[in-house]
């Protein structure tokens, strides 16, 4: 029976994020080919309905993606681009979703390169120096902070991301007090995030 158990949990430990990270990307896709589908068949005269097969949506929807991808060369429809984000960014509300959710795309899409906006991996002490915080250093240069947040002199921006989830803190550090940590920011953000359950690396 152990035996059994064991072979189980070995094969569930495989079997699981293959699943969910396939159904997520089937989920998706049936979204979209819900919305985009609706549209084709709603733009397709009603003689040409038969035209639209289940997953035209899906395949329309990744050469929008591409064609908008290859127009954003084009300085024009850049510029039109920030001034439809300069207006979202209006919208009460709206920007409180549409800026996080941007700002965790392009981190995800970016890849080892969405890591590097974090300069350096740290552990950052308490008061007392018994209880050590995991941290990114984010922002080293204070011209590069808004007024009202420039750092006191030898201080340095530092994230804390919370495990277990999406989320975390952002707090002025002098840099005096942090110990470097022999990590990427990329290990150390999976690091965090699963509780150091999992080895880095």
């Amino acid at each position: 029976m152990r035996l059994l158990s064991r072979g189980f949990l070995q094969g569930l430990r495989v079997f699981l994020p293959i699943a969910i990270t396939f159904s997520l990307i089937y989920w998706a896709a049936a979204v979209v080919e819900s919305l985009m589908g609706r549209w084709i068949k709603m733009l397709l005269p009603g003689s040409l309905t038969w035209v639209y097969w289940r997953g035209a949506g899906v395949v329309l929807s990744l050469l929008a993606i591409l064609l908008l991808g290859f127009l954003l060369y084009l300085p024009p429809v850049r510029a039109l681009f920030a001034l439809l984000e300069k207006f979202i960014g209006t919208l009460p509300g709206v920007r409180g979703i549409y800026g996080p959710c941007r700002d965790l795309i392009h981190y995800l899409l970016d890849g080892e390169r969405g890591s590097k906006r974090f300069s350096k991996v740290v552990m950052v002490p308490l008061e007392d120096g018994k209880i050590k915080l995991l941290g990114l250093i984010t922002q080293e240069d204070p011209k590069r902070l808004p007024e009202g947040a420039h750092p006191k002199k030898g201080e340095v921006l530092v994230f804390l991301p919370m495990s277990y989830q999406l989320g975390g803190y952002t707090v002025m550090v002098p840099r005096s007090v942090l110990e470097p940590v022999e990590m990427t920011p990329e290990e150390a953000l999976r690091f965090a995030m699963l509780g150091g359950v999992s080895p880095c690396g």
